[in-house]
């Protein structure tokens, strides 16, 4: 079965922001696990590399939700 909707593009923006915001929160919640030593490797066994690796995302991810939201 397919189904096909058409949406306007302020409905696409916020469905896109809306994924957004929730990759942002696991991010965040995996940045803070790794650095306490309870979380488990994300983009790379080394935990300094992967911290870096997490905080360059992080900050890519926002910058692009600032795009989808407006908050430029």
């Amino acid at each position: 079965m397919k189904i096909e909707i058409d949406v306007d593009w302020e409905l696409s923006d916020i469905i896109v922001a809306k994924n957004l915001k929730g990759l942002l929160d696991t991010l965040e919640e995996d940045f803070v696990k790794r650095k306490q030593d309870t979380g488990m490797a994300i983009f790379d066994t080394d935990k300094d590399k992967d911290i870096k690796i997490l905080k360059k995302h992080i900050k890519a991810i926002k910058l692009v939700l600032k795009y989808y939201t407006g908050d430029l």
